[in-house]
């Protein structure tokens, strides 16, 4: 291969490269709707088209909450997911309480559709998902109190990222209580009455739900009601909710080191040079998946960077070097980070500093502008030293090194042209004339 060739298929995996990273900058933020059927005796009409299609019309409306994104709750490509949730009596653990619901050879879990196989799975295989046989059991309980936090537990990423996590509830609100405690109760009591061995106890489901809640806000949106041809009542109630991290007061200065101000070296081309070190602090609770560093004039978002924006995936203790240009206006230098929310359980939240993320999400604190302080310009006895007198000494890193040569370079000039001088006058031959009674400076009289 000669060299002709060889530089352009450099140049051409240096584009793909390039392409590649801008292609997952531009990466939009998936959602991620868990679908989640209630299996104790709702059997009766979860598979009615009345469902599905009410589903369909929930699920791409506009965000009620975030009306500027302009962004359905789902939208193709966006992940799915259909989650069963029963106890039966005879169980002894919450295991399979919450479990993904089987489609063909695999499970309905993060599932990605396009609009042909979203209208597909909502109208031919809608009943044969949401029906299919689940834990049998003998009788069988909802336990809805806690449906909300194991159904999340059910999903546990394997390397999937989303912005926002939405729940949709399919249930007939059939509480055996007034709150969770009361089911527990019911439970036992029926367990008791079978005779079975169980080892399940309030505090051990508690304990999840605690842990679930510790990391996540279940946000309700909105109730549909299924009436399935009953005049009188409701069958069953759609519920729309939204699972928000509670990472509202989160700053980024938990996850990775950064300092406070930064300051700004001055180039022979009159550009600035910006030293930024970073570090990962090992927080298990995050993971970085994108950080974003680029300049700003002031502390908002602009609409464009301002230079060149550099994106890193992973850090260690890492100095990014910067380049303001010159004539730029450019005073901080703004820290974008996306990261993974290591829960222990869901593992999918990715927290993202982007309008389209939640609000709860930590936007703000993921959005983190240090500081630029500019060195003064160096000078040459008062006078600002121009770029054109520091190309010269372009190897010169410092300006203030290159000034300092110029003023020595000076004085030793003047220097040299005093002893110069001096000299001059000194080695001149002194000339004598009789009868003025003094010597002069000039060539001596020969008699």
């Amino acid at each position: 291969m000669n060299n002709m060739n060889l530089k352009f298929v450099l140049c051409f995996f240096l584009f793909l490269t390039v392409v590649s990273v801008q292609a997952k900058d531009k990466e939009p933020l998936r959602h991620h709707i868990i679908i989640a059927v209630d299996k104790a005796g709702c059997d009766g009409w979860i598979g009615n088209a009345e469902v599905s299609q009410y589903v369909r019309k929930l699920l791409q409306s506009k965000l009620d909450s975030d009306i500027k994104s302009g962004r359905c709750y789902f939208e193709p490509g966006d992940y799915v997911s259909v989650v069963g949730f029963r106890i039966n009596l005879d169980q002894c653990d919450m295991s399979v309480f919450a479990m993904p619901m089987k489609a063909g050879n695999g499970m309905m879990a993060y599932q990605q559709f396009s609009e042909d196989e979203w209208n597909s799975f909502l109208s031919e295989n809608w009943r044969g998902i949401v029906l299919q046989s689940y834990n049998m059991g003998y009788g069988g309980f909802s336990l809805v109190s806690v449906a909300k936090e194991y159904a999340l537990s059910a999903l546990k990423s394997e390397g999937q990222q989303v912005g926002r996590t939405f729940m949709v509830m399919i249930t007939d609100r059939h509480y055996n209580g007034n709150n969770f405690y009361d089911e527990m109760k019911a439970f036992e009591q029926k367990q008791a009455e079978m005779g079975a061995n169980s080892s399940l106890t309030p505090q051990a489901i508690f304990k999840r739900c605690y842990e679930v809640q510790q990391y996540y806000f279940c946000r309700y949106i909105s109730t549909g009601s299924i009436w399935g041809g009953n005049y009188f009542s409701p069958q069953g109630y759609v519920e729309l909710y939204e699972y928000e991290p509670l990472q509202q007061n989160f700053t980024l200065g938990a996850a990775v080191g950064y300092p406070t101000h930064l300051r700004a070296v001055r180039q022979c081309d009159d550009s600035y040079m910006v030293e930024l070190p970073l570090s990962w602090r090992n927080n298990a609770q995050y993971r970085l998946h994108q950080l974003e560093t680029h300049f700003a004039e002031d502390n908002k978002l602009p609409n464009q960077s301002v230079g060149s924006v550099q994106y890193i995936t992973s850090l260690s203790d890492t100095i990014i070097r910067m380049t303001i240009p010159a004539g730029s206006n450019a005073n901080y230098v703004v820290l974008r980070a996306w990261l993974s929310l290591m829960d222990g359980f869901y593992n999918a939240t990715l927290l993202s500093p982007t309008d389209g993320s939640s609000v709860q999400s930590g936007q703000e604190g993921l959005n983190m502008f240090i500081p630029i302080e500019r060195e003064p310009d160096a000078t040459v006895f008062g006078v600002r030293l121009a770029s054109c007198a520091w190309a010269p000494l372009s190897w010169a890193g410092d300006q203030y090194f290159v000034a300092n040569c110029y003023e020595y370079a000076i004085y030793l000039i003047v220097l040299l042209a005093f002893l110069a001088f001096v000299g001059y006058k000194l080695t001149r031959p002194l000339s004598y004339h009789p009868g003025k009674g003094d010597f002069k400076l000039g060539t001596r009289n020969r008699q």
